[in-house]
């Protein structure tokens, strides 16, 4: 039923499978302010929409958009605001890809869904966002 989904979902939506890390208690909530304060690349409003939670994701140029996540169990949640993104001068970018990590969510979704670890066995998702040029 997943894949189905998924498949369905592909259709009309940039779908992309892979593993779910998470960042630690209070990081991405810094680097939101710090995003909102303007004082990086990739600045966020100081009035974001509301969202359920952040993630970050390889690319910097996702920063800004909403995506929904597809969980292994069938939970759609979201919208999640892309907050972060992969360093890709620290090599953070060739990590995540090799990993197979599609994004890293805050620490509120990880005790809100009782992630527990990391390793192929966890946290499988799927990232979903509106393809490239849609607004609606």
């Amino acid at each position: 039923m997943f894949r189905f989904i998924l498949i369905a979902l592909a259709l009309h939506f940039q779908v992309e499978m892979g593993h779910i890390a998470y960042y630690s208690q209070g990081v991405m909530e810094s680097v939101v302010a710090v995003r909102q304060a303007g004082w990086t690349a990739g600045p966020l409003p100081a009035d974001l929409p509301p969202v359920v939670g952040f993630v970050a994701r390889p690319r910097c140029d996702e920063i800004g958009r909403l995506v929904w996540l597809l969980w292994d169990d069938g939970d759609l949640e979201g919208p999640f605001l892309v907050a972060d993104c992969a360093n890709q001068v620290e090599g953070h970018y060739t990590r995540m890809v090799r990993r197979g990590i599609v994004a890293e969510v805050d620490w509120n979704t990880v005790t809100r869904r009782g992630i527990r670890g990391l390793g192929p066995e966890c946290n499988f998702a799927a990232v979903i966002g509106l393809r490239e040029g849609r607004r609606d």
